[in-house]
């Protein structure tokens, strides 16, 4: 039996096969010609300086979000008059953190000493500076801070303390404009209808929200602008008490001036907690177990 006669193509399907071969012509003239769809090509550095620069700056972040991955921190605790007090304060507000979560696991690091907190940065004078809590693993610090998100913010915080995971540079400055912008809308809406989580404004359920707490309306003075003032005034006490008259500078001229030396009295200590892996806990943080209901 002899196969069937090939079909041939009509010329319908020449004419249709035709106008779309030209249309794709169109097309990649189109994107061929427009010198903002072809990508620029920059020149490779061949300088070892640059290159052994850019590894090491690499490496050294990486190992800083390692670092951050294990941390959470605490904002808006209060020190207390002295660093001790402060350390128990802190410790205890820990061991609250730890129970209202209702972690096995949490409650074994804690107990085991591998959860710790220190006050930074550690250079600063003493007055709002964030704890920042340092954990085993980035699974614990994911499990602390779902289970304040969980359950809400301990009896014993401060209106203004909330707990939220350690940041890079990058990422504070834009937790800082999403807290201006939740800051100006709770104002306008006279209640804590907005807040902030991961960097982001978000608004909180309804129907019923907090009252502002005293003072939310008032800016606030970190203690860093607090020292840049302090340094600014000194600044300028310092450059009205160099004006001198005129008709004196020729008497003043022969004055030897006098030599002084300022010595630094202010000590800064580092206010951190550090309990040893399978020591028993102090009287400032007994062990969970035996708190536990």
């Amino acid at each position: 039996m002899e196969p069937p006669p090939p079909a041939l193509a009509t010329q319908e399907s020449v004419d249709v096969l035709t106008k779309l071969v030209k249309s794709l012509h169109v097309k990649l003239d189109k994107l061929f010609s427009s010198p903002a769809t072809v990508p620029a090509v920059h020149p490779v550095s061949t300088n070892s300086t640059t290159t052994y620069a850019s590894v090491v700056r690499a490496i050294a972040d990486s190992d800083k979000i390692k670092a951050k991955s294990q941390r959470a921190v605490l904002v808006g605790s209060t020190e207390k008059k002295t660093p001790e007090e402060t350390q128990e304060h802190d410790e205890l507000i820990l061991k609250e953190i730890i129970l209202a979560t209702h972690d096995k696991e949490l409650k074994e690091a804690y107990d085991s000493g591998s959860i710790t907190h220190d006050r930074f940065p550690s250079n600063k004078p003493p007055g709002r500076r964030i704890v920042k809590y340092s954990l085993p693993s980035t699974k614990l610090r994911d499990k602390l801070l779902a289970g304040i998100r969980t359950i809400g913010k301990p009896s014993s915080f401060e209106p203004n303390m909330y707990v939220r995971r350690d940041l890079m540079p990058s990422e504070l400055d834009q937790e800082r404009c999403a807290r201006d912008e939740a800051r100006k809308r709770n104002i306008s809406a006279g209640c804590l209808k907005f807040g902030v989580r991961d960097c982001e404004l978000i608004q909180f359920r309804g129907p019923t929200f907090r009252p502002l707490p005293n003072g939310y309306c008032k800016p606030i003075e970190s203690n860093e602008n607090t020292s840049v003032t302090t340094i600014s005034k000194q600044q300028s006490n310092n450059k009205h008490s160099t004006i001198i008259d005129k008709s004196k500078a020729s008497k003043l001229a022969t004055i030897p001036e006098e030599k002084h030396t300022t010595v630094n009295t202010t000590s800064i200590s580092d206010n951190v907690t550090t309990r040893k892996k399978d020591d028993k806990p102090t009287t400032v943080a007994p062990s969970l177990s035996s708190t536990e209901e």
